[in-house]
């Protein structure tokens, strides 16, 4: 056990250093609200694993694939699993629901 909690530990560094390296939270605010979520906010990593939403307030693939191509295309960058997923959800407006797609 005590194995295991060094691992996490030393995961929640690499994460961490990883995400002010490539300045994420930058990056994925062209798309939206970026909020990380997963295994590396609740101290529970067993393995790499980055997770993050990003909250958007209108739906604009276009931006979506900029944000991507600037992951995509950053020479630091050595894997994004694939398929990344784009889902749709609903959110509350003033004429009611408004569906968005990240």
């Amino acid at each position: 056990a005590v194995e295991l909690l060094r691992r996490q530990e030393a995961l929640q560094v690499e994460a961490q250093r990883l995400i002010g390296h490539l300045d994420l939270f930058r990056v994925l605010a062209h798309t939206g609200k970026p909020e990380q979520i997963g295994s590396s906010v609740s101290g529970l990593m067993v393995w790499r694993d980055l997770d993050f939403n990003v909250l958007c307030s209108h739906r604009s693939l276009h931006r979506v694939f900029e944000t991507m191509q600037a992951l995509l295309t950053n020479p630091q960058v050595i894997k994004l699993p694939t398929p990344m997923r784009v889902e749709t959800i609903l959110l509350p407006n003033s004429r009611g629901m408004s569906d968005i797609t990240l």
